[in-house]
């Protein structure tokens, strides 16, 4: 029986393999590695069988193939998923390969004020930024959070003093009060809110001393 080439691409990394009496590769994947509640792009062809010849299962969630040999996996539990690769020959579905998958849950966004969450910050590096910005740390997906709002409190010996923001930028009047800080003020970023695939989210608050 003919040998068909397989080749599976989510992301980065070489993996090659055995499969029955069929040799296939599955290329690249970056740390093989399926999120819940998004989707996962996944490109599957097979040498020399056409694109609309091949099809792909998950044995939990969903695979849909989207056009040619572009694919969007969406796993519907953490733990592990396979993914297996079959291809119509003489009118007959037959496997070719498969893959596992670890499937994890997305990391927690995280908000940031000139690349930090949170401790002592110098007066001129927080007046350098224009706003509140989400930092996924070193997560394998170009997933974007949008920060929505945000409140930017301050304690005084007059009282506290809060001001929000609808948006990821500083408003005039929150950067007039940053402008106002002595050093050893407390500063508090609060009510910080991000929208990404999954609708808004709430971000944990950042607390920084002026330096």
């Amino acid at each position: 029986m003919k040998k068909y080439f397989v080749v599976l691409v989510a992301l980065m990394a070489v993996t090659t393999g055995l499969f029955a009496q069929y040799q296939f590769a599955i290329s690249p994947v970056k740390m093989n590695v399926l999120y819940l509640g998004i989707d996962n792009p996944l490109s599957i062809s097979i040498s020399g069988v056409k694109d609309e010849n091949v099809s792909a299962e998950i044995n939990h969630g969903t695979l849909s193939k989207v056009s040619g040999n572009e694919y969007i996996a969406r796993p519907s539990r953490s733990g592990n998923a396979t993914i297996e690769v079959f291809a119509e020959i003489d009118g007959q579905k037959e496997k070719i390969g498969s893959m596992e998958f670890r499937v994890k849950m997305m990391p927690v966004p995280i908000a940031k004020v000139a690349g930090k969450s949170g401790g002592n910050i110098e007066k001129t590096d927080l007046l350098s930024q224009t706003g509140v910005i989400v930092d996924m740390e070193n997560f394998l997906f170009d997933l974007r959070y949008i920060i929505t709002q945000f409140t930017v409190g301050v304690a005084t010996d007059k009282g506290d003093r809060v001001l929000q923001s609808n948006s990821a930028d500083f408003t005039p009047e929150q950067k007039a009060l940053l402008t106002s800080l002595d050093k050893g003020t407390r500063v508090f970023f609060t009510n910080i809110k991000a929208r990404g695939p999954a609708g808004v989210v709430d971000l944990r608050d950042i607390f920084f001393t002026i330096n």
